[in-house]
């Protein structure tokens, strides 16, 4: 035990000394079985969701698995009667769950996962508004992209499980120089390059009985970042612009879960804290250097606050002739990343009532079991409103207010073998 104690606490350590970028996963969930219960899955999820809810649930698990699937979100919100957009929150789902049972007196058995997740047009979007422009931090730049999460776990004697997932990304840097030619038409060249970025998500569960697991999930900091440097030169005249965002932002978060099941039915909570405090900002940071004269606003610093919240999800499970059919539902409370009347830009962000439900079907064919889930959840979005700068100088700052939800849906298809 001493070693198995060892082990825990050097994983956590690893992953605490990385940077990391969210996902679809962290905003609408990973997986429609899970998305439709609450998202409740920290203790219960065993397939390829178990990537990012705990990767230490894929050693929990029997079965091998893979799933297909897609995932859409709209979203249904007004600011200063202007409707809000989530760009590109839409994609496919890949996963695959293979634990394999080795029976060692130490170690029970080793499983490998995978989940992916793209959207089908980018591979990523960064988009930066203007301090006026409204927009919503907890969805804009979080979910476009594509998530890659390969995963490892291991479980040893007395229900014990400990497994890490890595999520692989980029940032891109470099710069851009454009000039006056021999013939005074501009020419441009750019030397951008990609680099990686990479945040480790740790977990550990406890089946402490039949009925009973629990589980314990840190997931790193992320943040995908994007920075360039363009110089002008034209009729004497030199200009020099630096410009960075920070998008694809993930805080240090950590979850703690419960699951409690029966014959035909389970109820799972989890409870979490992120730490949103650490963020600045989501608006591009410019600065100007013109014929020597620089001029440095700085990035308009933000009171992003730490948020908790709690998951609380259930399935009844029924037979219908030779398959089963699985009846889902949850709701979520995720507390405000800003607070009401928030200075300095129209970012907008209030408490979020996250109510979810979906069904399952699950048909035995020969020795493997094919599984159809999907799901529904409504974000919604209680007062909502910052205090933003004119769009022009001098102009009075103006109290901007935003209303609705935030829809999600998906669609899994899977085989258990």
């Amino acid at each position: 035990m001493m070693a198995l104690r060892t082990l825990i606490a050097a994983l956590f350590a690893l992953a605490a000394s990385f940077p990391a970028s969210a996902s679809v996963a962290d905003v609408f969930g990973l997986g429609s079985a899970a998305a439709g219960a609450g998202d409740a899955a920290a203790a219960e999820a065993v397939d390829f969701s178990a990537c990012h809810y705990d990767p230490a649930g894929l050693a929990a698990g029997s079965r091998s698995s893979v799933h297909v699937g897609l995932a859409v979100a709209d979203a249904r919100v007004t600011a200063g009667g202007m409707p809000l957009e989530v760009e590109h929150a839409g994609g496919l789902v890949f996963g695959l769950a293979v634990p394999a049972v080795l029976g060692w007196s130490w170690l029970e058995a080793v499983a490998l996962g995978l989940a992916v997740y793209g959207p089908p047009d980018v591979v990523v979007a960064l988009r930066a508004g203007a301090p006026s422009e409204p927009g919503l931090p907890y969805y804009d730049n979080r979910v476009a992209r594509w998530l890659v999460l390969p995963a490892l776990a291991l479980r040893f004697p007395g229900g014990v499980s400990v497994g890490a997932a890595v999520d692989f990304f980029a940032g891109i840097r470099g710069p851009v120089e454009i000039v006056e030619g021999p013939t005074g038409a501009e020419e441009g060249r750019t030397e951008l390059e990609m680099f990686g970025v990479a945040a480790p998500i740790v977990g550990v569960r406890w089946d402490v009985r039949a009925w009973l697991s629990l589980a314990v999930v840190y997931r790193a900091e992320f943040s995908a970042p994007a920075a360039t440097v363009a110089r002008v030169s034209a009729g004497g005249a030199a200009v020099r612009l630096e410009a960075s965002v920070a998008g694809l932002y993930r805080p240090h978060t950590v979850v703690a879960g419960a699951a409690v099941r029966g014959e035909r039915w389970r109820v799972a909570l989890d409870l979490s804290w992120e730490h949103w405090s650490a963020f600045r900002t989501s608006l591009a940071d410019v600065a100007v250097d013109w014929q020597g004269v620089g001029f440095d606003p700085g990035a308009v610093e933000l009171p992003f606050r730490d948020s908790f919240g709690v998951r609380l999800g259930g399935e009844l499970r029924l037979p219908a002739g030779p398959a089963e059919l699985a009846v889902r539902a949850g709701y979520g409370f995720e507390s405000r990343i800003l607070p009401e009347d928030s200075p300095g830009a129209a970012l907008l962000d209030g408490d979020k009532h996250v109510l979810s439900t979906g069904l399952g079907l699950r048909l035995p064919v020969g020795q493997r079991v094919l599984t159809l889930d999907a799901h529904l959840a409504a974000h919604l979005l209680a007062a909502a409103s910052a205090v933003a700068a004119g769009a022009e100088a001098g102009e009075p700052a103006e109290r901007v207010t935003a209303t609705g939800a935030v829809l999600s849906a998906g669609l899994t298809l899977g085989v258990e073998w």
